[in-house]
């Protein structure tokens, strides 16, 4: 399995200011384990280089829309874990 990390344009970085703009992202894989569920599949979580500094709260990767799902609310002071 190759897992590399991917450069792609972001059309929804939205900044303190909630000013939206183009960015180049880098999404990137930072923990590959096995899943628990299935011992013949692993989980990859990945994360974004704009991940900090974004307010999209759509985003799946920005940390502003992170505080709203529980099951990451624990790991922000460690993000990434």
């Amino acid at each position: 399995m190759l897992v590399t990390p991917q450069v792609k344009a972001c059309d929804n970085f939205t900044d303190e200011t909630d000013t939206k703009e183009t960015v180049t992202v880098v999404i990137a894989p930072f923990r590959i384990s096995k899943d628990p569920r299935r011992e013949d599949a692993y989980t990859i979580a990945w994360v974004c280089s704009f991940a900090d500094s974004c307010k999209f709260e759509k985003c799946y990767y920005s940390k502003m829309s992170r505080r709203d799902r529980p099951q990451h609310r624990e790991r922000e002071r460690g993000w990434p874990e």
